[in-house]
């Protein structure tokens, strides 16, 4: 079908789509995603990041109000590179949440629509393709738990298949620049794993675009692997590009404990074979209130539409070359989210990098990609076939229909005949409860209604009672049904709260934080259990955060695997831990408020609707100190015998042999003058030489300076910063300037400058072959 002028309809109406969709938010721009991410985590974060933007002017390299103190330039969640995360900085942080989602719905629905068009798909179908992705539960449902960055990666897949798609089809200098720009752009989102997915699956399609051109391909072998060559080029290009951003974060990857990688890690979240069903069948695995398996729901949330099972069906009887080659994709992408549950999992998890990416499961976004392409050509199969004798899709809704009602019978058998069902593969003890029958239910139900409406649709045509309706109209009703489809399921799951709520007793955690003359931390423990350790916000300590040489998480998060002391030490010993890292309060919940070793209750206050009992310590240390006193030792194993006894209150653990005068035992505030993220000033007059600690992490790309000359930094208290001083008046200053960064920067300008250079030596080439053609 040829593309005709009423392209821009299909475009307007793709925008309209995303606004209905989005409208909850849209109409309230004060309001956020529910998703626990999105609230504990991103919404705070960016919201620390513009705060710091406009009172130093500048933004942040590093957070010091999470743990105790942690990289934002080396964190993959926050790209300060990619521009459309500018608008954190300038806009009210939900409201820059809520245009960031619509601008993202956007980019992929139109580069879907824009792929489709190129593969010679009509408006309608290209506009069907849209709506798959667009909507799927693996991709709306990133929204409500807050993964925006990974939102963002996807978004670019469909526009850098189409540049890969043009290149391979008419190799060309321009066009193998224009897709370096999208991947580059793709790659700056800084959700690698994503990008890494996409590059595996465009790899397959790159080499099966090859093996099975047949007659039409002009190149041989040497003219294959020269084109092969130069994608690798652009890959190496795109990564050039992106050094500024990529350099720092992967220092911070492999300062932290998500460098960990071995086979259970990577394997964990692999899609078994029966939640493939939940492409087809809405919350058969359950919801995000009701959620029913092995996995987080976000996980394996893939519904792409009861009605969008036909189209796939149908194109499968399709003779086209290239619609093979993405079906054949679709099949290999389907495996590798499969993980250990197939015999191909060690191999899979063999393969250069795959290791450190986890979540096989995640293939699951290039894979929806590919079957909305599929059934995209399906449905163009069917707008040929309505009204002809053979029609497909009718016999196709009848044989689903006739699924749907084996499944029902199977729901029935499930409560008369147990035994039988558990001998089933279809079986799980998650489905052995009464909680679990309306939602299957429910979900069969829900799907069987698209499929009698569509069935009612095709019958309505096929014998010609509706004698007005053209092939065309059919289908755009089709697409548009599809739309209602995801958008029914998907209203339950996205829902906006009020960020008012989520500041719900945050004045009075002021009284805790803000009003403190002097700078100390706060500790929460919330409900699911998780740690945060911070100055002025409850935050988790996740992520990018967790850093291996962080004594504090690993400790809180291997306390019984890591302690060789009596169970009746644990409190005293997390006691001191905590008066350690400078803990000044502790808000627990009043559920888990007990007694703390050398706390006292002292008030309660509400934060985020959950009452929590406020504990002071007794005794605190100052966030910066003197001492002369020192403790070797390198082990973690030594440092808990230094915490245990309670030495931090005199004394610091370090790795190197110091020779101070230990004789005084001197301990000593020290004056903060300035605490800014990426720049701390210090002030302290000392009787005798010894070393200053400043109780944050220690950390790559920080430097000291001791009146005016930079100093070594030297790693105190297995986790922290100190610096040595000599008697008598020292100013300290410590600045944040990761070499990282600076080289990246570097190696960034000048593959931006050369990229600019060749695109417009390209396109000059260009217009004069044009113009020599003219002429």
């Amino acid at each position: 079908m040829k593309i005709k002028n009423t392209q821009n309809i299909y475009i307007a109406l793709i925008f309209i789509i995303a606004v209905i969709f989005l409208y909850p938010f849209l109409l309230s721009p004060f309001s956020i995603s529910t998703g626990h991410d999105m609230v504990s985590y991103y919404f705070p974060y960016w919201t620390y990041i513009q705060n710091s933007f406009q009172e130093n002017g500048s933004v942040p390299l590093w957070n010091n109000s999470i743990m105790c103190g942690t990289t934002i330039i080396g964190n993959a969640h926050f790209s300060y590179f990619y521009p459309l995360n500018w608008m954190f900085l300038f806009l009210p942080v939900p409201l820059a949440f809520n245009l960031w989602f619509l601008i993202h719905l956007l980019i992929i629905g139109y580069g879907m629509f824009y792929l489709l068009n190129y593969l010679k798909l009509g408006n309608i179908p290209a506009l069907y393709g849209s709506i798959i992705v667009m909507f799927s539960g693996q991709f709306t449902v990133r929204m409500d738990i807050g993964h925006y960055h990974l939102v963002s990666a996807v978004a670019w897949m469909p526009l850098a298949l189409l540049f890969l798609i043009k290149y391979i089809e008419k190799p060309g200098f321009r066009t193998l620049l224009r897709f370096t720009l999208i991947n580059s752009i793709f790659l700056l989102t800084l959700h690698l794993q994503i990008f890494y997915y996409a590059s595996i699956i465009f790899a397959f399609i790159f080499l099966l675009y090859t093996l099975l051109s047949g007659k039409e391909n002009k190149h041989s072998l040497l003219g294959w692997l020269k084109q092969g060559g130069f994608l690798i080029f652009s890959y190496i290009s795109s990564i050039l590009i992106c050094s500024a951003q990529l350099l720092p974060v992967i220092e911070a990857t492999l300062n932290s404990h998500r460098s960990e990688h071995n086979y259970a890690i990577f394997s964990k979240v692999s899609l078994t074979i029966n939640q493939i069903f939940g492409l087809f069948i809405p919350d058969l695995w359950g919801t995000s209130s009701k959620y029913i398996g092995a996995m987080n729901y976000w996980e394996i949330s893939a519904f792409i539409g009861i009605t969008a099972l036909i189209p796939l069906i149908i194109s499968i009887g399709i003779k086209d070359r290239k619609l093979r080659i993405f079906q054949i994709v679709a099949i290999i992408a389907l495996l590798f989210t499969l993980g250990k549950y197939t015999p191909l999992g060690k191999l899979i998890y063999a393969l250069p990098f795959m290791s450190y990416t986890r979540v096989p499961a995640r293939f699951l976004l290039p894979l929806i990609m590919l079957l909305a392409i599929s059934a995209s050509f399906g449905l163009e199969q069917i707008i040929a076939g309505i009204g002809k004798s053979k029609d497909f899709a009718l016999k196709i809704i009848i044989a689903i229909s006739a699924i749907f009602a084996t499944l029902t019978l199977f729901i029935f058998l499930y409560k008369l005949v147990p035994d039988f069902i558990k001998s089933t593969v279809f079986y799980s003890e998650k489905l052995s409860n009464e909680k679990t029958d309306p939602l299957i239910q429910h979900s069969i139900l829900y799907a069987g209604i698209f499929l009698a409406l569509l069935g009612l649709l095709f019958i309505l045509i096929r014998f010609e009672i509706l004698k007005f309706m053209k092939p065309k109209h059919a289908a755009l009703i089709f697409a548009l049904l599809l739309f209602l489809e995801l958008f029914l399921y998907n209203r339950n799951v996205i829902k906006p709260v009020d960020v008012k709520i989520l500041h719900e007793g945050y004045d009075s955690l002021q009284d805790y934080t803000y009003n403190e003359k002097d700078i100390y931390r706060i500790y929460g423990l919330e409900y699911r259990g998780q740690i945060g350790l911070t100055d002025r916000s409850i935050q988790q300590f996740v992520g990018y955060e967790a850093l291996k040489n962080h004594w504090f998480f690993e400790i809180t998060d291997n306390i019984k695997k890591t302690m060789s002391y009596k169970k009746s030490d644990h409190n005293l010993y997390y006691s001191n831990l905590l008066k350690a890292a400078n803990v000044k309060y502790i808000f627990k919940q009043i559920r888990y408020a007990d007694r703390i070793p050398g706390y006292k209750a002292v008030s309660r206050i509400v934060l985020r609707e959950r009452l929590n009992r406020v504990f002071q310590s007794k005794k605190y240390l100052p966030r910066a100190y003197f001492t002369n006193k020192t403790v070797q030792g390198e082990r973690i194993d030594d440092f808990f015998d230094f915490i245990i006894k309670d030495k931090a209150k005199s004394s610091v653990f370090i790795a190197k042999q110091v020779p101070f005068d230990d004789k005084k035992n001197v301990f000593l505030p020290a004056q903060i003058e300035s605490y800014k993220p990426d720049k701390i000033k210090l002030k302290i007059t000392a009787p005798t030489d010894g070393i200053v600690v400043l109780s944050d992490t220690f950390f790559p790309g920080w430097k000291a300076f001791v009146n005016g000359k930079e100093c070594e930094i030297i790693r105190v208290n297995y986790a922290f910063r100190g610096v040595e001083i000599k008697n008598g008046e020292n100013e300290i200053l410590y600045v944040y300037s990761p070499k990282t960064l600076n080289i990246g920067i570097i190696i960034s300008l000048i593959s931006i400058a050369t990229l600019i250079v060749l695109i417009l030596i390209s396109e000059i080439s260009h217009k004069k072959k044009n113009n020599s053609l003219q002429t």
